[in-house]
């Protein structure tokens, strides 16, 4: 089964309330043989979690264990058992009124995930045996980012957001990397890096356009640029980075092949339809 999470609103008689709610996805088979006209589809079951604890605003599952990580929008990380349909831990990320807006686990350190607020502070967490959690390290404040994503051996992580930079940070002291300003006409709202190569990223914004970077280059620019139809809210590469995947608003989704540098499948609608 794949599983993925979703926050609902539902009103009570004590007025709106949060929700976390769990899809699984159920696999289904094909008809038998004799039937091959027949098709079954995915069917799709939430299961509400318990969270009295929680005011959801950002998530994370882990890769392997059936935990996944929530910042709330009280300025508190939590890990929630999804098995057991319960609030294993919390702890106190920030100010009270500073939301946790980007979660990341780490590639190599499994048992570590970083935590960025609304304002910019990013905070790496240490989880033992899933049962306790606390803040292991605390990073300067980075302005104006609440998007934050590690590379894949675990030594740097990228931080955007409400601006037109991008920070890299090394993970182990704290220090700046990488500072790309400007490097974009608009909003960044997500950086990712490459699955197997730490030194390749890429990030999207809102102003229509897509970029790939490459810590090795000097100077701040783009080793490659697209432009998109619509202003973009999220990418990701794919499992062997030859491609990459962005959407946007209007349901604008786009696979581009790194190599070819031209669009291979897209997908949009209007906000009308």
């Amino acid at each position: 089964p794949k599983c993925t999470f979703r926050t609902t609103n539902s009103a009570t008689a004590e007025g709106p309330s949060r929700c976390l709610s769990l899809t699984i996805w159920l696999d289904q088979r094909l008809a038998p043989r004799h039937s091959l006209r027949r098709w079954t589809y995915p069917t799709y079951e939430a299961i509400a979690l318990d969270s009295s604890q929680l005011q959801p605003r950002q998530f994370e599952f882990h890769r392997s264990q059936p935990c996944v990580a929530v910042g709330t929008c009280d300025g508190k990380v939590a890990l929630l058992n999804w098995e057991e349909n319960k609030v294993v831990c919390s702890v106190s990320h920030s100010k009270k009124d500073d939301g946790v807006m980007g979660l990341c686990w780490l590639q190599k350190h499994s048992s570590y995930f970083l935590g960025l607020s609304n304002t910019g502070w990013p905070v790496l967490f240490h989880t033992h045996h899933e049962t306790k959690l606390k803040q292991e390290h605390r990073y300067r404040q980075l302005k104006d980012t609440n998007s934050i994503h590690c590379n894949m051996n675990d030594t740097c992580f990228v931080a955007s957001g409400m601006s037109r930079n991008m920070f890299v940070t090394d993970l182990y002291t704290g220090d700046p990397v990488r500072f790309f300003e400007n490097a974009h006409q608009g909003h960044i709202n997500v950086c990712k890096f490459a699955h197997h190569m730490p030194h390749i990223l890429l990030s999207c914004s809102l102003d229509t356009t897509v970029k790939l970077w490459d810590l090795r280059v000097r100077g701040s620019r783009a080793v490659l640029s697209w432009r998109t139809d619509k202003p973009n809210v999220t990418v990701c590469f794919s499992p062997n980075d030859d491609k990459f995947l962005v959407s946007g608003i209007d349901n604008h989704v786009v696979q581009h092949e790194l190599a070819a540098r031209v669009p291979i499948s897209s997908s949009s609608s209007s906000s009308s339809s």
